[in-house]
């Protein structure tokens, strides 16, 4: 039993080299963290939007 008989690197494609993966994982992080970011904004909005209704409330 040889090295090339345990890991044949043939059948696995470009999308298995390090370099795809890393620039996939990127494009996902990114992703998150847009999305992140605009859920965060939306909750800092809507607690604005509480304290002025609040305000109002009381007054």
């Amino acid at each position: 039993m040889t090295y090339i008989s345990i890991y044949d690197p043939l059948p696995c494609g470009p999308e298995s080299y390090y370099e795809e993966l890393d620039r996939v994982q990127q494009v996902e992080m990114t992703k998150r963290q847009k999305e992140r970011r605009h859920k965060d904004k939306v909750e800092q909005v809507s607690a604005l939007a509480r304290k002025v209704e609040e305000g109002t409330n009381k007054g």
